[in-house]
C-alpha cells in the first residue's frame, strides 16, 4: 500500500494529481470529491501569503537590526560626550541613568585627527575628511585654514569627521589642518592639506 506524502510539495503534488485524475476519469470515480482543487488552491494562497509576510519580516528584522545599531552608535556617543561634559563630577551621570567610571580621572587632551585629505569637485566645492582620533573623546572639531604660509586663523567647526565648502570661501592656494576638542581644550592639529 502506498505511503501518504509527507512534505508540503509531496502533498500538493499528490492533490494535483487526484484532481487529474478525476476529471479525465470521471467513470472511474463517481464519488469523487471536488473540494481537491479547492483545497489545493487555498492552501496555495495562504502558503504564498505566508511567503510574502515572511519576506517582510525577514526585511523589517533587517531593517530593526540596522535601526539599533545606529541606535547603539548614538548612545555610545552620547555617554562618552556625557562623561566628558561631566568630568568634574562624574556622579551626575547618574542623572541619565548611566554610570561613572569605576576609576574617575580627567579627561585628557584629545589626539590629533589624523588622515586629513581634500577634494575638489566638479562644482568647485570643496570637501575635507579626516578621521577620529583614536582613544580619545572629542567633542567637535576646529578646522583652522591660511592663506600659503600666513596665519592660522579659524576657518569652520564640525561635529562630524567631514566639512564640505564652497571654494569662494578661501583664497587662492589655502592650506587647512584641523583640530579635535574637549572639554580639556584643543588638542594638537592634524596634518596640513592645500586646495
Amino acid at each position: 500500500m502506498a505511503e501518504f506524502p509527507k512534505t508540503e510539495n509531496e502533498i500538493v503534488s499528490l492533490a494535483y494529481a487526484i484532481n487529474s485524475g478525476y476529471v479525465r476519469h470521471p467513470d472511474d470515480f463517481p464519488h469523487r470529491s471536488p473540494g481537491v482543487i479547492f483545497h489545493c488552491k487555498y492552501f496555495e494562497g495562504k502558503k504564498a501569503a505566508q511567503q510574502n509576510a515572511l519576506a517582510k519580516v525577514e526585511i523589517a528584522t533587517k531593517r530593526a537590526g540596522a535601526a539599533l545599531d545606529e541606535l547603539v552608535k548614538v548612545m555610545r556617543n552620547c555617554l562618552k560626550q556625557a562623561q566628558a561634559d561631566t568630568k568634574d563630577i562624574p556622579e551626575k551621570l547618574y542623572l541619565i541613568g548611566w554610570a561613572p567610571n569605576s576609576r574617575p580621572g580627567s579627561v585628557e587632551l584629545p589626539a590629533c585627527p589624523v588622515n586629513l585629505a581634500a577634494e575638489v569637485d566638479t562644482y568647485k566645492d570643496v570637501h575635507l575628511r579626516w578621521c577620529k582620533p583614536d582613544q580619545s573623546c572629542v567633542r567637535n572639531y576646529i578646522i583652522e585654514a591660511r592663506a600659503e604660509g600666513g596665519q592660522w586663523r579659524i576657518f569652520d567647526i564640525s561635529y562630524k569627521p567631514q566639512l564640505s565648502f564652497s571654494c569662494s570661501r578661501t583664497e587662492s592656494h589655502a592650506e587647512f589642518r584641523v583640530r579635535a576638542v574637549n572639554t580639556a581644550g584643543k588638542g594638537l592639529p592634524s596634518n596640513t592639506v592645500s586646495v
